[in-house]
């Protein structure tokens, strides 16, 4: 019988957060918000696939409540929801409904050679209803992932508006035809603060802001990640966190794709031989994308452990240090685990001989992974 992940709720001093652990969840508290919109819905979605059953939910839905007076706005990626972009008569009955839609980086063939070509992509998955509500983390809109365990969090507060800002101007510029954001100049001293990446303008910030905290790593690391392809930089901080003493536990998934799979496995051997402890997740597709460090710090968001959120993609989380909210992420950790499977040195040594081939034929393509 698959795991249940019953929702949670934590009340910081800012703000209420409510954490959803499958992608059917999180679809139905979205659609509940977006439902009792007064104003405005702002959707961004790297997936989203206009005719799986959640989909024409959320179309009908966002056509609904343009009737109603409601400011729709669906930004898609491009790549990601290719079947909404080469589905002109779906965008058609959109706009005719009075919904904005707009595509992130469309595919040219002239800009392909170019720095604004295939990358970056946008891989946020961020919905904002009336500037109030905020929802965000790694679900997206497909059919198919319905049972996966991802995680999506509902937050109501301050941070609201950050997130706001940044849609906003991803928004304007994508009008324009540009493919960047503006970085929010947000105080990041905050209990709850949204980083994002912005790969075209080469500001990392949330790739930097994680980085600078794994190096000062105390005690414990709780890594979940569907894709494991670390950058040159994480691997080394991982190997100082170790050598310092941090337990170090990293969790990816047993289902994703087999080239992803592979790399994944050739990657882990290295960090269970320095005495990380690494798990496959086997219930399911884990989609979940979360980083806690020691007792006050958890990033939660679209940010995989992989080269393309490291440099190539638009990727946002949210950070916060309120220790309520780390002991939740930290305890989803722990319950993981038991639908898990650790894997040994002995294991990964002796892996089929496919997947130490595949996992070496890609590893010179890991910058694109």
């Amino acid at each position: 019988m698959p795991a249940q992940h019953p929702v949670t709720e934590v009340t910081s001093s800012q703000s209420d957060w409510l954490f959803y652990r499958t992608s059917g969840d999180a679809w139905d508290a979205m659609y509940e918000a977006c439902a009792a919109a007064k104003k405005t819905i702002d959707f961004e979605q790297y997936i989203f696939k206009p005719y799986s059953k959640v989909g024409r939910d959320f179309i009908e839905l966002f056509k609904r409540k343009a009737a109603e007076g409601v400011y729709v706005r669906l930004l898609a990626d491009t790549l990601g929801s290719v079947q909404l972009y080469l589905s002109p008569w779906v965008q058609r009955e959109l706009r005719r409904a009075g919904v904005d839609v707009l595509f992130f980086n469309p595919l040219r063939p002239w800009k392909l050679g170019q720095a604004c070509g295939i990358f970056p992509r946008d891989h946020r998955k961020i919905t904002v209803v009336d500037d109030e509500v905020l929802f965000m983390g790694g679900v997206c809109i497909d059919e198919s992932m319905r049972q996966w365990r991802d995680t999506h969090v509902k937050v109501v507060g301050p941070l609201v508006k950050e997130v706001s800002f940044t849609f906003n101007s991803i928004w304007g510029n994508t009008k324009r035809g540009l493919c960047h954001t503006r970085i929010p100049d947000f105080q990041k001293e905050k209990e709850h603060t949204l980083f994002v990446n912005e790969p075209t303008r080469r500001n990392h910030q949330l790739r930097d802001k994680l980085l600078k905290r794994l190096s000062r790593a105390r005690s414990e690391v709780f890594i979940t990640t569907p894709y494991f392809v670390p950058a040159r930089s994480f691997t080394r901080l991982i190997y100082d966190a170790l050598e310092r003493g941090v337990k170090v536990s990293i969790m990816t998934s047993g289902h994703c794709n087999p080239i992803s799979y592979a790399l994944g496995k050739l990657e882990a051997g290295k960090f269970i031989r320095r005495g990380a402890r690494v798990y496959s997740y086997t219930e399911c597709m884990i989609h979940t994308k979360t980083t806690v460090i020691d007792d006050d710090f958890v990033a939660v968001g679209s940010f995989n452990v992989d080269s393309l959120s490291f440099y190539r993609n638009q990727e946002a989380d949210i950070v916060s240090t309120d220790p309520a909210i780390v002991a939740e992420f930290r305890r989803h950790f722990q319950e993981d685990m038991r639908c898990s499977r650790e894997i040994t040195y002995r294991e990964w040594k002796n892996r089929h001989w496919y997947q130490k081939l595949l996992g070496q034929v890609v590893l010179p393509f890991r910058r694109y992974l």
